[in-house]
Protein backbone atom coordinates (compact mmCIF):
# COMPACT_ATOMS: atom_id res chain seq x y z
CA UNK A 1 0.00 0.00 0.00
CA UNK A 2 1.82 3.28 -1.00
CA UNK A 3 1.97 5.72 1.60
CA UNK A 4 -0.13 9.03 1.48
CA UNK A 5 2.52 10.90 3.27
CA UNK A 6 4.83 11.90 0.12
CA UNK A 7 1.73 13.20 -1.79
CA UNK A 8 0.92 15.29 0.97
CA UNK A 9 4.89 17.22 1.44
CA UNK A 10 4.94 16.93 -2.37
CA UNK A 11 0.86 18.90 -2.73
CA UNK A 12 2.74 21.33 -0.43
CA UNK A 13 6.19 21.56 -2.47
CA UNK A 14 4.35 22.57 -5.44
CA UNK A 15 2.13 25.14 -3.66
CA UNK A 16 5.18 27.04 -1.90
CA UNK A 17 7.79 26.52 -4.44
CA UNK A 18 6.34 25.84 -8.44
CA UNK A 19 5.64 28.95 -10.53
CA UNK A 20 3.24 28.21 -13.06
CA UNK A 21 5.49 29.67 -15.63
CA UNK A 22 8.16 27.15 -14.83
CA UNK A 23 6.16 23.90 -14.96
CA UNK A 24 4.36 23.67 -17.99
CA UNK A 25 2.90 20.34 -17.84
CA UNK A 26 4.04 17.32 -16.42
CA UNK A 27 3.51 13.45 -16.40
CA UNK A 28 3.70 11.05 -13.63
CA UNK A 29 4.45 7.49 -12.52
CA UNK A 30 3.93 5.46 -9.47
CA UNK A 31 7.44 4.53 -7.81
CA UNK A 32 9.02 2.03 -5.11
CA UNK A 33 8.08 3.35 -1.41
CA UNK A 34 10.66 5.79 0.89
CA UNK A 35 10.37 8.18 3.40
CA UNK A 36 8.83 11.94 2.97
CA UNK A 37 12.27 13.23 3.62
CA UNK A 38 13.77 11.54 1.00
CA UNK A 39 12.40 13.33 -1.75
CA UNK A 40 14.31 15.54 -3.72
CA UNK A 41 13.96 17.86 -7.11
CA UNK A 42 16.40 19.47 -9.71
CA UNK A 43 15.97 23.03 -10.91
CA UNK A 44 17.78 24.50 -13.88
CA UNK A 45 17.80 26.21 -16.96
CA UNK A 46 18.15 25.24 -20.96
CA UNK A 47 20.02 27.06 -23.46
CA UNK A 48 21.57 26.85 -26.99
CA UNK A 49 25.21 27.48 -28.06
CA UNK A 50 24.45 30.98 -28.02
CA UNK A 51 23.45 31.22 -23.75
CA UNK A 52 19.21 31.79 -25.12
CA UNK A 53 16.95 29.96 -22.82
CA UNK A 54 15.21 27.69 -24.81
CA UNK A 55 11.38 27.05 -24.63
CA UNK A 56 9.48 23.94 -24.44
CA UNK A 57 12.32 21.99 -23.99
CA UNK A 58 10.42 18.55 -22.73
CA UNK A 59 12.57 17.10 -19.60
CA UNK A 60 11.88 13.36 -18.88
CA UNK A 61 13.35 12.15 -15.38
CA UNK A 62 14.70 8.61 -14.93
CA UNK A 63 15.19 6.60 -11.67
CA UNK A 64 15.57 3.02 -11.54
CA UNK A 65 15.48 2.86 -15.04
CA UNK A 66 11.88 4.01 -14.91
CA UNK A 67 10.25 6.95 -16.66
CA UNK A 68 9.09 9.02 -13.58
CA UNK A 69 7.87 11.96 -15.26
CA UNK A 70 8.50 15.11 -17.79
CA UNK A 71 8.42 18.82 -16.95
CA UNK A 72 8.49 21.85 -19.70
CA UNK A 73 10.85 24.25 -20.03
CA UNK A 74 9.06 28.05 -19.74
CA UNK A 75 9.74 30.56 -22.48
CA UNK A 76 13.11 31.66 -20.61
CA UNK A 77 14.18 28.10 -20.42
CA UNK A 78 13.62 27.09 -16.89
CA UNK A 79 12.43 24.08 -15.54
CA UNK A 80 12.22 22.48 -12.10
CA UNK A 81 11.22 18.61 -11.42
CA UNK A 82 9.20 19.79 -8.01
CA UNK A 83 5.88 18.03 -9.61
CA UNK A 84 7.96 14.75 -9.77
CA UNK A 85 7.92 12.68 -6.93
CA UNK A 86 12.14 11.13 -6.22
CA UNK A 87 14.26 9.71 -4.17
CA UNK A 88 17.09 11.67 -3.36
CA UNK A 89 18.73 9.17 -2.26
CA UNK A 90 19.47 7.19 -5.33
CA UNK A 91 20.57 8.32 -8.75
CA UNK A 92 18.94 9.26 -11.19
CA UNK A 93 18.72 10.65 -14.95
CA UNK A 94 17.45 13.40 -16.72
CA UNK A 95 16.92 13.91 -20.76
CA UNK A 96 16.56 16.77 -22.69
CA UNK A 97 14.56 16.66 -25.45
CA UNK A 98 13.73 19.42 -28.06
CA UNK A 99 12.82 19.33 -32.02
CA UNK A 100 16.17 20.14 -34.29
CA UNK A 101 18.19 19.68 -31.23
CA UNK A 102 20.44 17.19 -30.37
CA UNK A 103 18.97 14.76 -27.28
CA UNK A 104 21.23 15.51 -24.11
CA UNK A 105 21.64 12.72 -20.57
CA UNK A 106 22.57 13.87 -17.61
CA UNK A 107 23.35 11.09 -14.70
CA UNK A 108 22.77 13.01 -11.26
CA UNK A 109 22.54 12.70 -7.67
CA UNK A 110 21.78 14.91 -5.16
CA UNK A 111 24.82 14.67 -2.41
CA UNK A 112 23.33 17.29 -0.20
CA UNK A 113 20.08 19.14 0.91
CA UNK A 114 17.04 18.26 -0.82
CA UNK A 115 17.74 19.84 -3.90
CA UNK A 116 20.34 20.56 -7.20
CA UNK A 117 21.17 22.75 -9.89
CA UNK A 118 21.66 21.63 -13.09
CA UNK A 119 22.04 24.20 -16.47
CA UNK A 120 22.68 22.42 -19.46
CA UNK A 121 23.55 23.60 -23.53
CA UNK A 122 21.82 21.80 -26.42
CA UNK A 123 22.95 21.94 -29.86
CA UNK A 124 21.05 22.78 -32.95
CA UNK A 125 21.11 20.87 -35.77
CA UNK A 126 24.71 21.40 -37.35
CA UNK A 127 25.37 18.97 -34.46
CA UNK A 128 22.55 16.29 -34.92
CA UNK A 129 23.39 11.94 -35.43
CA UNK A 130 20.45 10.35 -36.73
CA UNK A 131 18.48 8.68 -33.83
CA UNK A 132 18.70 5.04 -34.44
CA UNK A 133 22.74 5.45 -34.66
CA UNK A 134 23.00 7.53 -31.22
CA UNK A 135 23.74 4.48 -28.06
CA UNK A 136 24.94 7.01 -25.61
CA UNK A 137 22.31 6.56 -23.01
CA UNK A 138 23.05 6.33 -18.92
CA UNK A 139 20.12 4.22 -19.07
CA UNK A 140 22.20 1.04 -20.87
CA UNK A 141 24.00 -0.77 -18.31
CA UNK A 142 26.28 -1.75 -20.94
CA UNK A 143 28.13 1.79 -21.52
CA UNK A 144 30.64 3.53 -19.44
CA UNK A 145 30.58 7.29 -19.17
CA UNK A 146 33.31 9.62 -20.10
CA UNK A 147 32.88 12.84 -18.99
CA UNK A 148 35.21 15.85 -18.31
CA UNK A 149 35.66 19.79 -18.67
CA UNK A 150 36.13 22.10 -21.91
CA UNK A 151 38.42 25.29 -20.35
CA UNK A 152 40.69 27.69 -21.71
CA UNK A 153 44.22 28.41 -20.79
CA UNK A 154 43.09 30.83 -18.35
CA UNK A 155 40.30 28.27 -16.75
CA UNK A 156 37.48 29.73 -18.26
CA UNK A 157 34.73 26.92 -19.27
CA UNK A 158 33.41 27.11 -22.83
CA UNK A 159 30.16 26.10 -23.18
CA UNK A 160 28.87 24.52 -27.29
CA UNK A 161 31.95 22.41 -27.23
CA UNK A 162 30.79 19.41 -29.81
CA UNK A 163 32.48 16.06 -28.28
CA UNK A 164 31.63 13.02 -30.21
CA UNK A 165 32.58 9.77 -29.80
CA UNK A 166 32.69 6.68 -32.51
CA UNK A 167 33.29 3.13 -32.23
CA UNK A 168 31.62 1.06 -34.92
CA UNK A 169 32.02 2.87 -38.48
CA UNK A 170 33.40 2.70 -42.38
CA UNK A 171 35.67 4.34 -44.07
CA UNK A 172 35.18 4.81 -48.25
CA UNK A 173 37.69 7.42 -48.44
CA UNK A 174 39.98 9.74 -46.31
CA UNK A 175 37.32 11.81 -44.73
CA UNK A 176 34.45 10.13 -45.81
CA UNK A 177 32.74 7.52 -43.70
CA UNK A 178 29.81 6.48 -42.23
CA UNK A 179 29.11 4.94 -38.74
CA UNK A 180 26.19 2.78 -37.00
CA UNK A 181 27.36 3.32 -33.20
CA UNK A 182 28.30 6.37 -32.22
CA UNK A 183 27.44 8.97 -28.84
CA UNK A 184 27.61 13.24 -28.89
CA UNK A 185 27.40 15.65 -26.36
CA UNK A 186 27.44 19.80 -26.25
CA UNK A 187 29.53 21.33 -23.37
CA UNK A 188 27.33 22.97 -20.94
CA UNK A 189 28.01 26.56 -19.88
CA UNK A 190 30.33 25.68 -16.98
CA UNK A 191 31.94 23.42 -19.85
CA UNK A 192 30.92 20.14 -18.63
CA UNK A 193 30.38 17.34 -21.24
CA UNK A 194 29.49 13.74 -20.79
CA UNK A 195 28.91 10.59 -23.04
CA UNK A 196 28.27 7.23 -22.87
CA UNK A 197 30.26 4.49 -25.34
CA UNK A 198 30.80 1.06 -25.36
CA UNK A 199 32.37 -1.10 -22.87
CA UNK A 200 35.96 -2.06 -24.19
CA UNK A 201 35.99 -0.62 -27.62
CA UNK A 202 38.87 1.51 -29.24
CA UNK A 203 37.16 5.08 -29.08
CA UNK A 204 37.71 7.53 -31.98
CA UNK A 205 37.13 11.16 -30.33
CA UNK A 206 36.78 14.42 -31.37
CA UNK A 207 36.17 17.79 -29.20
CA UNK A 208 35.88 20.98 -31.53
CA UNK A 209 34.76 24.34 -30.83
CA UNK A 210 32.79 25.90 -33.90
CA UNK A 211 31.57 29.31 -33.08
CA UNK A 212 30.12 30.24 -36.34
CA UNK A 213 28.48 27.18 -37.83
CA UNK A 214 27.46 27.58 -41.43
CA UNK A 215 29.09 30.49 -42.25
CA UNK A 216 31.86 31.61 -44.58
CA UNK A 217 34.33 31.98 -41.58
CA UNK A 218 36.09 28.58 -40.76
CA UNK A 219 36.17 29.54 -36.51
CA UNK A 220 37.20 26.46 -34.93
CA UNK A 221 39.34 25.20 -32.35
CA UNK A 222 40.14 21.68 -31.61
CA UNK A 223 39.77 21.08 -27.84
CA UNK A 224 41.40 17.31 -28.46
CA UNK A 225 42.50 15.35 -25.70
CA UNK A 226 46.91 15.76 -26.12
CA UNK A 227 47.20 11.87 -25.26
CA UNK A 228 44.71 10.86 -27.92
CA UNK A 229 46.70 9.08 -31.26
CA UNK A 230 45.42 10.91 -34.32
CA UNK A 231 43.13 8.41 -36.79
CA UNK A 232 43.94 8.79 -40.27
CA UNK A 233 41.28 7.56 -40.87
CA UNK A 234 39.08 10.79 -40.91
CA UNK A 235 41.76 12.88 -42.68
CA UNK A 236 41.43 16.33 -41.95
CA UNK A 237 37.83 16.06 -39.85
CA UNK A 238 41.09 15.63 -36.92
CA UNK A 239 40.16 12.42 -34.89
CA UNK A 240 41.65 10.68 -32.51
CA UNK A 241 42.23 7.26 -31.17
CA UNK A 242 41.23 7.25 -27.00
CA UNK A 243 40.61 3.87 -24.89
CA UNK A 244 39.19 1.32 -24.42
CA UNK A 245 37.84 1.92 -21.23
CA UNK A 246 35.83 -0.73 -18.93
CA UNK A 247 34.63 1.83 -16.23
CA UNK A 248 33.57 5.58 -16.10
CA UNK A 249 36.19 7.84 -16.91
CA UNK A 250 37.14 11.39 -16.84
CA UNK A 251 39.25 12.21 -19.62
CA UNK A 252 40.90 15.50 -19.73
CA UNK A 253 41.05 18.02 -22.97
CA UNK A 254 43.62 20.12 -24.27
CA UNK A 255 43.86 23.14 -21.42
CA UNK A 256 46.26 25.37 -23.30
CA UNK A 257 43.63 26.81 -25.93
CA UNK A 258 43.33 30.58 -26.34
CA UNK A 259 41.04 31.85 -28.02
CA UNK A 260 41.34 35.12 -30.53
CA UNK A 261 37.88 36.99 -31.10
CA UNK A 262 35.90 40.04 -32.40
CA UNK A 263 32.74 40.82 -30.29
CA UNK A 264 30.25 43.46 -30.62
CA UNK A 265 27.22 43.98 -28.82
CA UNK A 266 24.67 45.81 -31.20
CA UNK A 267 21.54 47.80 -29.34
CA UNK A 268 18.97 49.54 -31.27
CA UNK A 269 15.46 49.94 -32.19
CA UNK A 270 13.04 48.23 -34.22
CA UNK A 271 9.63 49.50 -35.78
CA UNK A 272 7.29 49.60 -38.22
CA UNK A 273 7.07 51.55 -41.34
CA UNK A 274 3.91 53.66 -39.12
CA UNK A 275 5.97 53.66 -36.32
CA UNK A 276 5.03 50.99 -34.11
CA UNK A 277 7.23 49.39 -32.21
CA UNK A 278 8.00 45.45 -32.90
CA UNK A 279 6.56 43.11 -30.16
CA UNK A 280 7.92 40.07 -29.89
CA UNK A 281 10.46 37.94 -33.14
CA UNK A 282 14.00 36.88 -34.98
CA UNK A 283 16.93 38.21 -34.30
CA UNK A 284 20.19 38.20 -36.90
CA UNK A 285 23.26 39.87 -36.49
CA UNK A 286 26.65 39.20 -38.66
CA UNK A 287 29.68 40.35 -38.32
CA UNK A 288 32.49 40.54 -40.98
CA UNK A 289 34.36 41.87 -43.88
CA UNK A 290 32.97 44.86 -45.58
CA UNK A 291 32.80 44.91 -49.41
CA UNK A 292 31.67 48.02 -50.60
CA UNK A 293 27.80 47.90 -49.81
CA UNK A 294 28.37 44.49 -48.94
CA UNK A 295 28.84 42.53 -45.85
CA UNK A 296 30.38 39.16 -45.61
CA UNK A 297 28.69 37.44 -42.44
CA UNK A 298 32.01 35.57 -41.01
CA UNK A 299 29.97 35.20 -37.61
CA UNK A 300 26.64 35.18 -37.11
CA UNK A 301 23.97 35.11 -34.02
CA UNK A 302 20.13 34.44 -34.19
CA UNK A 303 17.93 35.14 -31.52
CA UNK A 304 14.22 32.94 -31.88
CA UNK A 305 11.14 33.99 -30.11
CA UNK A 306 13.21 37.47 -28.94
CA UNK A 307 10.75 40.11 -27.03
CA UNK A 308 11.74 43.88 -27.64
CA UNK A 309 11.24 46.36 -25.16
CA UNK A 310 8.37 48.94 -24.80
CA UNK A 311 9.57 51.25 -27.43
CA UNK A 312 11.04 48.08 -29.10
CA UNK A 313 14.43 48.19 -28.01
CA UNK A 314 16.94 44.89 -28.59
CA UNK A 315 20.49 44.09 -28.00
CA UNK A 316 22.53 41.29 -29.60
CA UNK A 317 25.72 40.05 -28.90
CA UNK A 318 27.79 38.62 -32.31
CA UNK A 319 31.55 37.24 -32.58
CA UNK A 320 33.94 35.15 -34.74
CA UNK A 321 37.31 34.34 -35.13
CA UNK A 322 39.73 37.46 -35.66
CA UNK A 323 41.17 37.70 -39.59
CA UNK A 324 44.56 39.43 -40.03
CA UNK A 325 43.94 39.83 -43.71
CA UNK A 326 40.55 41.66 -43.31
CA UNK A 327 40.82 45.31 -43.03
CA UNK A 328 37.56 46.23 -42.58
CA UNK A 329 34.86 45.01 -40.17
CA UNK A 330 31.63 45.56 -40.06
CA UNK A 331 28.34 44.59 -38.53
CA UNK A 332 24.21 44.54 -39.60
CA UNK A 333 21.43 43.34 -37.71
CA UNK A 334 18.21 41.56 -39.93
CA UNK A 335 14.54 41.86 -37.85
CA UNK A 336 11.72 39.84 -38.61
CA UNK A 337 8.43 40.38 -36.66
CA UNK A 338 6.69 37.47 -35.97
CA UNK A 339 3.79 38.59 -34.99
CA UNK A 340 2.64 41.37 -37.63
CA UNK A 341 5.02 39.68 -40.25
CA UNK A 342 7.14 42.25 -41.36
CA UNK A 343 10.75 42.84 -41.78
CA UNK A 344 13.91 45.08 -42.03
CA UNK A 345 17.31 45.24 -41.69
CA UNK A 346 19.83 48.31 -40.33
CA UNK A 347 22.28 49.09 -42.93
CA UNK A 348 25.66 48.39 -42.94
CA UNK A 349 27.32 49.78 -39.99
CA UNK A 350 30.88 50.58 -38.60
CA UNK A 351 32.64 47.79 -36.30
CA UNK A 352 32.31 48.66 -32.94
CA UNK A 353 32.62 46.81 -29.63
CA UNK A 354 29.43 48.86 -28.29
CA UNK A 355 27.32 49.60 -31.05
CA UNK A 356 24.35 51.91 -31.71
CA UNK A 357 22.53 51.09 -34.59
CA UNK A 358 19.90 53.32 -34.25
CA UNK A 359 16.09 52.68 -35.56
CA UNK A 360 15.72 49.80 -38.30
CA UNK A 361 12.12 50.17 -40.07
CA UNK A 362 10.45 46.75 -40.38
CA UNK A 363 9.18 47.89 -44.29
CA UNK A 364 9.59 44.39 -45.85
CA UNK A 365 5.70 42.84 -46.03
CA UNK A 366 6.73 38.99 -44.67
CA UNK A 367 2.88 37.73 -45.17
CA UNK A 368 1.85 35.54 -47.57
CA UNK A 369 -0.29 36.63 -50.73
CA UNK A 370 0.27 33.73 -53.00
CA UNK A 371 -0.53 33.65 -56.61
CA UNK A 372 -0.52 31.65 -59.14
CA UNK A 373 1.94 30.75 -62.50
CA UNK A 374 0.64 28.67 -65.16
CA UNK A 375 4.31 27.75 -67.12
CA UNK A 376 4.38 25.72 -70.35
CA UNK A 377 7.96 25.53 -72.06
CA UNK A 378 7.76 23.35 -75.09
CA UNK A 379 5.34 20.55 -74.71
CA UNK A 380 6.02 20.70 -70.92
CA UNK A 381 3.35 22.17 -68.24
CA UNK A 382 3.82 23.59 -64.89
CA UNK A 383 1.42 24.53 -62.25
CA UNK A 384 2.68 26.74 -59.34
CA UNK A 385 -0.51 27.80 -56.89
CA UNK A 386 2.40 29.58 -54.17
CA UNK A 387 3.93 32.48 -56.68
CA UNK A 388 5.19 34.87 -54.35
CA UNK A 389 7.28 38.50 -54.58
CA UNK A 390 10.17 39.00 -52.45
CA UNK A 391 9.34 42.11 -50.14
CA UNK A 392 12.93 43.41 -50.10
CA UNK A 393 12.87 44.73 -53.58
CA UNK A 394 9.80 47.07 -52.90
CA UNK A 395 6.83 48.02 -54.88
CA UNK A 396 7.02 48.03 -58.39
CA UNK A 397 9.86 45.60 -58.47
CA UNK A 398 9.33 41.99 -58.91
CA UNK A 399 11.80 39.61 -57.69
CA UNK A 400 9.35 36.30 -57.77
CA UNK A 401 9.56 32.48 -57.35
CA UNK A 402 7.26 29.41 -56.81
CA UNK A 403 8.43 25.93 -56.04
CA UNK A 404 6.08 22.40 -56.86
CA UNK A 405 7.21 20.11 -54.37
CA UNK A 406 6.56 16.59 -55.55
CA UNK A 407 7.88 13.77 -52.73
CA UNK A 408 11.88 14.63 -52.55
CA UNK A 409 11.69 16.19 -55.71
CA UNK A 410 11.00 19.98 -56.56
CA UNK A 411 10.38 22.59 -59.69
CA UNK A 412 11.26 25.94 -59.10
CA UNK A 413 10.67 29.57 -60.68
CA UNK A 414 11.96 32.52 -60.57
CA UNK A 415 11.63 35.87 -62.60
CA UNK A 416 12.42 39.09 -62.41
CA UNK A 417 11.02 42.56 -63.80
CA UNK A 418 12.17 46.14 -62.68
CA UNK A 419 9.44 49.08 -62.50
CA UNK A 420 6.38 47.22 -63.87
CA UNK A 421 3.57 48.83 -65.82
CA UNK A 422 0.47 48.14 -67.80
CA UNK A 423 1.74 46.29 -71.45
CA UNK A 424 4.80 45.39 -72.37
CA UNK A 425 7.54 45.00 -69.69
CA UNK A 426 11.27 43.73 -69.95
CA UNK A 427 12.58 40.91 -67.64
CA UNK A 428 15.75 41.09 -65.78
CA UNK A 429 15.95 37.08 -65.61
CA UNK A 430 14.20 33.60 -66.51
CA UNK A 431 15.29 30.83 -64.26
CA UNK A 432 13.89 27.28 -64.06
CA UNK A 433 15.32 24.47 -61.84
CA UNK A 434 15.17 21.02 -60.67
CA UNK A 435 16.33 19.68 -57.84
CA UNK A 436 15.95 16.97 -54.58
CA UNK A 437 15.89 17.54 -51.12
CA UNK A 438 17.70 15.05 -49.12
CA UNK A 439 17.59 15.97 -45.33
CA UNK A 440 18.36 19.49 -45.14
CA UNK A 441 20.16 19.58 -48.22
CA UNK A 442 18.97 21.30 -51.06
CA UNK A 443 20.90 19.90 -54.66
CA UNK A 444 20.31 20.97 -57.99
CA UNK A 445 19.98 18.16 -60.48
CA UNK A 446 19.28 20.20 -63.92
CA UNK A 447 18.77 23.55 -64.69
CA UNK A 448 16.81 24.26 -67.28
CA UNK A 449 16.51 28.22 -67.73
CA UNK A 450 18.83 30.53 -66.74
CA UNK A 451 18.56 33.55 -68.86
CA UNK A 452 19.12 36.89 -67.76
CA UNK A 453 17.65 39.80 -69.73
CA UNK A 454 15.97 37.57 -72.65
CA UNK A 455 15.82 39.03 -75.85
CA UNK A 456 12.61 37.39 -77.10
CA UNK A 457 10.67 36.93 -74.22
CA UNK A 458 8.54 39.82 -72.50
CA UNK A 459 5.78 40.19 -69.78
CA UNK A 460 2.91 41.77 -70.41
CA UNK A 461 0.54 43.57 -67.69
CA UNK A 462 -3.20 43.28 -68.18
CA UNK A 463 -4.60 44.90 -65.16
CA UNK A 464 -3.15 46.10 -61.83
CA UNK A 465 -6.00 45.64 -58.98
CA UNK A 466 -4.39 47.40 -56.07
CA UNK A 467 -0.97 44.88 -55.41
CA UNK A 468 -2.64 42.29 -57.87
CA UNK A 469 -0.60 42.13 -60.81
CA UNK A 470 -2.34 40.08 -63.50
CA UNK A 471 -0.84 39.26 -66.85
CA UNK A 472 0.99 37.03 -69.06
CA UNK A 473 4.66 36.07 -70.64
CA UNK A 474 5.45 35.37 -73.96
CA UNK A 475 7.78 34.73 -76.08
CA UNK A 476 11.35 32.31 -77.01
CA UNK A 477 13.72 31.05 -75.12
CA UNK A 478 17.25 29.13 -74.86
CA UNK A 479 17.16 26.40 -72.71
CA UNK A 480 18.92 23.46 -71.75
CA UNK A 481 17.36 21.35 -74.86
CA UNK A 482 17.85 24.66 -77.19
CA UNK A 483 15.40 27.25 -77.61
CA UNK A 484 11.76 26.35 -76.75
CA UNK A 485 8.71 28.46 -76.84
CA UNK A 486 7.57 29.71 -73.71
CA UNK A 487 4.00 30.86 -72.30
CA UNK A 488 2.68 31.72 -68.97
CA UNK A 489 -0.46 33.51 -67.11
CA UNK A 490 0.44 35.05 -63.62
CA UNK A 491 -1.71 36.63 -60.72
CA UNK A 492 1.23 37.58 -58.20
CA UNK A 493 0.65 40.07 -55.27
CA UNK A 494 3.56 43.17 -55.92
CA UNK A 495 5.13 42.95 -51.97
Amino acid sequence: MKNILPFILLFALISVGCHDDIIDGTTTTEQGEFEPDDLGFVTGKVTDAYSNGLSEVEVELYQDGELLGSVMTSSAGDYSTQAIEINRTKPFVLKYLKTAFQDKFRALEIDSGISIEKNVTLGGIEDLIQDDTVLGSPLDSNLVKLYGHARLSDGTPVAGVSCRAIWDYEVFAPGFFGFTQASVDITDIDGYWEIYVARDSVIVFNARYNLNPGTLNNCSYSFNPVTGQPNNDFGSLNYVNIGPFDSDTAVILDEDVELNLIRSTISGIATHCDGTPAVAGHLTARLGPVLGPLLLGFGRTELENYSFGSNGEYEITVETCRDPQVEQWGIQVSIQDTVAYWSGETPVLEYSEMADAGQANLCWDDNEYYGTLGLTLGQADFTFDNYYDNSSSGSGYLRTGATIAEGDHRTSCYIGVDDIQLGKNDLLWVRLRKGRVEGNINTTYETTIDVENPTNTHMYVESIDGNWVNGYIEGSIETISGVQDIYADFRIYDK
